[in-house]
């Protein structure tokens, strides 16, 4: 009978709590892991802290278990920080910085997140610390590895090339790509190639080659742009790009309806026109004097 009530005490007690003891707590993805590092290199993870009911505003504090690598580890926003109430996911980096006299081997540990209740904030009842684990697992490499991804490849319309008399200002088609360097040396895709034809792909219109692409440092993620002349009419073309790893490799390569849009000259565009005329004339005019003066001074 003894048992039964107490049994009967503890159901109502989870019942009652049940917000507290069954809110999930989750960590994505719960490593921090690489094994392309290298002495003097910096890394960077972005750690996802999840939760099932935000009805509480916690206090997260982090521990580093790694006794050898424990000072190589730094956080954004820090070691202890807010999960505002109403927000189920909260985003932290961990930052890792090797030292210049590393030893090449693997090193394994463990980082740890535990969650309390602001001081002055706990609910009547007993409030649950929330926590996850993150896993370490890194390697120090002598191997300079050459690697990355493109996730994404867009081309954004372009303008009409602009033309004045006998002055042709040529627009540009570019194309952008979210370039993911994954090796553990600063670098770029060899080159970018571009085909345009007309709509029916019957004609080549256009054919180009930028090799002056933005290089990317090691374990970074970043937008870079490929740029080709633009001397197309406003309407639609069809595009094949292509990104080449190597001189042979071809990367990523994908077929793109591309728009050319009718040039919208704004007030400051002809001002700039304006002076780069006014400039020119300038320029002749003094040229034109001097001659004049040489010969002057001849006679």
């Amino acid at each position: 009978m003894k048992k039964a009530v107490f049994v009967l005490i503890i159901a109502l007690f989870i019942f009652f709590n049940a917000d507290s003891i069954f809110a999930g707590f989750g960590v994505s993805p719960p490593y921090v892991i690489s094994d392309r590092l290298y002495p003097g290199a910096h890394f960077e993870q972005e750690i996802v802290l999840s939760r099932g009911n935000p009805n509480e505003e916690l206090e997260a504090k982090i521990t580093v278990d790694a006794p050898e690598i424990e000072d190589w580890f730094n956080f954004k926003p820090g070691k202890e920080f807010l999960l505002p109430k109403g927000q189920q996911q909260v985003s932290m980096i961990v930052e890792v910085d090797i030292p210049e006299d590393v030893d090449y081997k693997n090193y394994e540990g463990y980082i740890y997140i535990k969650t309390s209740p602001v001081a002055g904030e706990e609910k009547a009842g007993v409030s649950i610390a929330l926590g996850a684990r993150v896993d370490i697992d890194l390697t120090v490499t002598e191997l300079r590895i050459v690697d990355f991804k493109i996730r994404n490849l867009r081309i954004p319309d372009s303008e009409e090339a602009f033309h004045w008399w006998k002055i042709k200002l040529l627009g540009k088609i570019k194309f952008l790509m979210n370039l993911e360097n994954i090796g553990n040396i600063e670098t770029a895709p060899d080159r970018a190639e571009i085909e345009v034809y007309d709509l029916s792909w019957q004609n080549l219109l256009y054919q180009g080659t930028d090799k002056s692409l933005e290089k990317i440092k090691p374990f970074k993620r970043k937008d870079i742009t490929a740029e080709f002349k633009n001397d197309l009419k406003p309407g639609q073309y069809w595009a094949i790009v292509k990104v080449f790893k190597n001189k042979e490799e071809i990367l990523r390569q994908e077929k793109i309806l591309l728009t050319i849009v009718p040039m919208e000259m704004s007030e400051k565009d002809w001002m700039i026109v304006a002076s780069i005329i006014l400039g020119t004339l300038i320029i002749i005019g003094i040229i034109i004097s001097l001659i004049y003066r040489r010969r002057k001074f001849k006679e």
